[in-house]
């Protein structure tokens, strides 16, 4: 039905697009963290006068911008997109990706009553510009073309695309540097008998490359980091607190991995971290834990731990040498591919929850999980795109549909 008033103007269609994609998800409704702004004046604060067509804040990610045009969009990328890369926000936030949206040129002439219905079943075409780390240049993906999907998979395209690279890139590059400082410490100022002790607690040989302490303290670090965000929600003490207790460092980390254990559960982080510690001295853990205290800290206030498959990125920049602990890692980008592949063939009502949580789904040598986060991420995209809040469905999904195993404590 052509429109009795002529012809809609991007604006409009953006409009429509901004409420669509919040019925999409629920997290993008709620405002704060959470919320897409959509023709917005004030959001820039480095040119104040103009207005992304759409700015998409996703909880613990990095803001989003779309900028929107009519198909053939001939200078789209040219002129808005890539001009936007390298904004700050009001907030100070830095613009990490911009998304291009070509919008069909049909739905200009469609009558306004009958706009979001159109809109629902349009196919776009899309495509994303993020900066280069360490680089004022800036490159798109895909290279050439145009992604082709309607709302539901523009949806699911900007949650990846606020996945902080950059950021995480930085996150891993500081881990790496404060384990290997720290396994460098204990390489020079521990016994054999202390660095055999904390082998054996992961199940390896002492190397002489030092692989399997750098590990150990990967696995340190990663409770400290955990200790950290937990202790915004949980009754869980702060390392400020726990520096301004008594007794060593050592002793007051452990005392609270302990109640972490037996009241709020998290066994696999803790246990494992504590019986890696155990073996150290006070010097020498005290010199351990101001070095993975630092880091975890600044971790945490990046929140990087809600990215996808940070743990794995980790990991396998930890393992210069797969072959001294004989392993193979899926890479993250090949876990998501196989993921979607397998879940796509699911037949599932993804709307369903009872239906979702009857599954059950297992990965008998799952190394670093990547592939089981890759799996979650999937389903728990679709449980959350048929406009349901994911959050929902996560405790009977950890306790009953995942079942994950390694012969590998690490």
């Amino acid at each position: 039905m052509v429109s009795a008033t002529g012809w809609n103007d991007e604006q409009v269609l953006n409009l429509h697009i901004g409420e669509i994609l919040r019925e999409l998800n629920p997290h993008w409704a709620k405002g704060g963290s959470g919320s897409i702004v959509v023709e917005n004046t004030r959001m820039l604060s480095s040119s104040k006068g103009k207005k992304p067509d759409f700015v998409v804040f996703c909880q613990n990610r990095v803001p989003v911008l779309i900028e929107s045009e009519y198909y053939p969009a001939s200078t789209l990328l040219s002129q808005d997109v890539v001009s936007r890369v390298g904004e700050k926000l009001k907030d100070g936030a830095i613009v990490e990706q911009v998304i291009g949206l070509r919008i069909p040129r049909e739905l200009g002439e469609v009558d306004q009553t009958e706009l979001k219905e159109r809109v629902l079943a349009s196919i776009f075409e899309y495509c994303v510009v993020s900066k280069k780390r360490n680089s004022q240049s800036v490159r798109r993906w895909p290279e050439e073309g145009w992604i082709n999907g309607n709302l539901r998979d523009f949806a699911e395209f900007i949650e990846y695309a606020s996945l902080a690279e950059n950021i995480i890139e930085e996150g891993t590059d500081a881990l790496q540097a404060a384990i290997e400082e720290a396994a460098t410490y204990i390489k020079f100022h521990s016994t054999n008998q202390i660095k055999e002790k904390i082998a054996a607690k992961l199940l390896q040989e002492n190397d002489k490359e030092g692989q399997t302490i750098k590990m150990a303290m990967a696995i340190v670090v990663n409770a400290l980091v955990f200790q950290q965000i937990i202790a915004e929600t949980a009754n869980v003490k702060s390392f400020g607190e726990i520096r301004s207790g008594r007794g060593s460092l050592k002793y007051q980390i452990q005392e609270e991995w302990r109640i972490i254990s037996s009241d709020i559960n998290y066994r696999p982080i803790f246990d494992l971290a504590f019986s890696v510690l155990d073996p150290l001295g006070r010097e020498e853990s005290r010199t351990v834990l101001d070095i993975l205290m630092e880091v975890a800290t600044k971790i945490a206030s990046f929140s990087l731990t809600s990215q996808h498959d940070f743990g794995g990125q980790l990991f396998q920049k930890l393992i210069n040498d797969r072959k001294i602990i004989a392993s193979f890692y899926t890479l993250p980008s090949s876990a998501a591919f196989i993921a979607e592949l397998a879940v796509s063939r699911l037949k599932i009502d993804w709307s369903d929850r009872e239906a979702i949580t009857r599954c059950r789904l297992g990965d008998f040598a799952c190394g670093t999980g990547a592939l089981l986060r890759s799996t979650y991420n999937a389903i728990r995209t679709r449980y959350r795109l048929s406009g349901k809040n994911d959050i929902d469905i996560h405790k009977d999904m950890m306790e009953k549909v995942f079942v994950g195993l390694d012969i590998m404590p690490a």
